[in-house]
């Protein structure tokens, strides 16, 4: 996506209401694959709810616990 993620992230999570629209569009693929598998009668309510449950995600999420990618990478091994 872009280095911008972490930003808006943190923006997100002080109630900036610009950022998690921005987060909820990059984010609007996967969510509308996601609902496509379903049936068509359920469909607008589960892009709610995973709407929902995403903003509340994103607002939760702790970015001081990220590990960098070498870290990452030896937590797998």
């Amino acid at each position: 996506m872009e280095n911008n993620f972490y930003e808006l992230i943190n923006r997100a999570k002080s109630d900036d209401e610009d950022a998690i629209v921005k987060i909820l569009e990059l984010l609007e693929p996967k969510i509308q694959y996601e609902v496509r598998k379903t049936a068509e009668k359920h469909r607008e309510d589960l892009k709610q709810e995973l709407t929902i449950k995403l903003i509340k995600t994103i607002k939760e999420f702790d970015l001081d616990n990220v590990p960098d990618f070498d870290n990452f990478m030896k937590q797998r091994k």
